[in-house]
């Protein structure tokens, strides 16, 4: 059928005539625009939705006004449609009426208007946005925290606001948003938001600060490593595993020592995660005086000595032999078992050179893990690395945690 006749079917007096001439001038592309633009203008709202959808797909500059007038149709359909369509062409002056009508009534009008800004991309939406995910956060949109995460840092100021507010839902979204974002910035609300009194914002605040490549938050998530709430050391596992600095070997080889749940497990998986990385470190972890830390040491070295086998095992050597062969070692064929994997391994390597020395004194005299409230830990200050101060030698980033994490859980052997 042709344009003409399609457009005089847009003409007829029966609404649902129009509404399938609308729908077939939308196939017709670039060439019915005008038609479309005519059906705008139709007083029943299915033929208007139909003309919007069209035009939202067509590269049609005159349409972008009369949709933009939509956005204040009387019907919620029409109104949701034109939202959408606008996010579809980009339209960056329609940004001021897409951010009014993140206060309509209809809760679809809202999620489009939402979902349009995030795809338009314009700085001046980020306000607008944080103020629709702090006054209804119960109700909100997911397009408003997928929007606000797709602005990216013009966003973050607003953010930090919402994290200090009243609601907890609000609060939660936020800090989630800010670990997608992964501004730098964010990291002391975050680190400040460990102690919210509200368990979900807690978890928030681990996970967002898991998504910062930032070593500031170090030291409060490897507390939390012995938080009473499952969850949340679990999560705290996680981010550290994210966050891969090697400072926080020790605290959780204690942490896959300590607990028999899924936190410690995640533990355990961090760990592994760091691969070769992480063997000096827990070499070191073989000289505690708790007998259920150094198993899970030495554990953890056989797993990677059999996945990322490196030269710095060897480093392991003489400590495990003094504990499986030694006076007063272990009679557990764990222990064996391990001396001759490593030895194996060691020796496959052949004279490849050892990177990294271990640290010569043994730090039997440390602490060894505590249940330390993460309330304590978050209010311990965070040393905050800057660009022209070098980071510390790797075996005080590792002992260091160690002393000011981990409080005695028993004397040990």
């Amino acid at each position: 059928m042709g344009l003409e006749s399609l457009a005089d079917r847009l003409r007829s007096q029966d609404a649902g005539e129009r509404r399938r001439a609308a729908e077939a001038l939308a196939a017709v592309g670039a060439p019915a625009a005008a038609c479309l633009r005519e059906a705008l203008l139709d007083p029943d709202p299915r033929v208007r939705s139909e003309a919007v959808d069209a035009l939202g797909e067509l590269r049609d500059p005159e349409s972008l006004a009369p949709l933009r007038g939509l956005l204040n149709d009387p019907d919620s359909w029409v109104r949701q449609r034109a939202a959408r369509a606008l996010g579809n062409r980009g339209d960056a002056e329609a940004v001021p009426a897409l951010c009014r009508a993140l206060r309509d009534d209809a809760e679809g009008v809202r999620h489009h208007a939402a979902e349009a800004l995030g795809e338009i991309g314009d700085p001046e939406a980020a306000w607008p946005l944080c103020e629709a995910l702090a006054r209804d956060p119960d109700e909100v949109s997911d397009a408003v925290p997928a929007s606000l995460a797709s602005l990216g840092r013009p966003a973050v100021e607003g953010l930090l606001e919402v994290l200090r507010g009243p609601a907890p839902a609000a609060r939660c979204r936020a800090a989630r948003v800010l670990g997608a974002i992964g501004d730098r910035k964010a990291v002391p609300a975050l680190s400040q938001a460990l102690l919210d009194p509200d368990p979900g914002v807690r978890l928030a605040a681990v996970e967002g600060l898991g998504g910062i490549p930032d070593r500031r938050a170090v030291p409060a998530l490897c507390i939390l490593l012995q938080d009473p709430s499952s969850d949340l050391a679990r999560r705290a596992a996680q981010s550290l595993a994210q966050l891969r600095d090697v400072a926080c070997v020790p605290p959780l080889c204690v942490a896959a020592a300590g607990r028999r749940d899924p936190a410690a497990q995640a533990s355990r998986e961090a760990l592994l995660s760091f691969g070769h990385e992480a063997i000096v470190p827990l070499c070191t972890m073989l000289r505690v005086p708790d007998e259920a830390t150094r198993r899970a040491a030495v554990d953890l070295l056989v797993s990677i000595a059999r996945e990322d086998p490196a030269p710095e095992l060897r480093h392991a050597v003489p400590t495990l032999r003094r504990l499986a062969l030694g006076p007063g070692g272990s009679d557990d064929p764990a222990f064996l078992d391990a001396v001759e994997l490593i030895e194996q391994v060691t020796e496959s390597l052949g004279d490849l050179p050892m990177p990294a020395s271990a640290p010569d004194e043994a730090p039997e005299d440390l602490p060894i893990a505590s249940q330390a409230p993460a309330h304590e830990a978050a209010r311990r200050p965070m040393a905050t690395p800057t660009c022209s101060t070098p980071a510390p030698p790797r075996e005080a980033r590792w002992l260091s945690p160690l002393r000011r994490l981990l409080r005695g859980r028993g004397s040990g052997p």
